[in-house]
């Protein structure tokens, strides 16, 4: 194999890492009509396993109004119930960090 083939090749096995990082990821939403486990918070329903990027797979509670400790207006927050206990995170990037759990 010569220094022209290799390249080649080399660029080939990178490409299809990318591609799958790709898919691992959900960045096929939107593209091709492509299928996706990032998760519209507002999908869910109560019960629903989801992946959180940073914390792993929980159980989706609801979509609750809450205000936090500096601010007086309320929030949107998604409750997520985990083994050792229950997160909320803003609805807003809920849905850039949590995936659908699908067996």
């Amino acid at each position: 194999m010569d220094s022209e083939e290799a390249d080649k090749y080399i660029q080939m096995v990178k490409e299809q890492q990318q591609r799958g990082l790709q898919k691992l990821k959900g960045d096929r939403e939107g593209k091709d009509g492509g299928f996706s486990y990032k998760v519209d918070p507002y999908t869910l329903r109560s019960g629903d396993y989801v992946v959180h990027k940073k914390v792993g797979i929980g159980r989706f509670v609801g979509i609750k109004f809450d205000v936090s400790k500096n601010s007086i207006e309320p929030t949107e927050y998604v409750f997520i119930e985990y083994n050792d206990g229950m997160a909320k995170l803003p609805v807003k990037q809920a849905s850039k960090m949590l995936y659908r759990y699908c067996l």
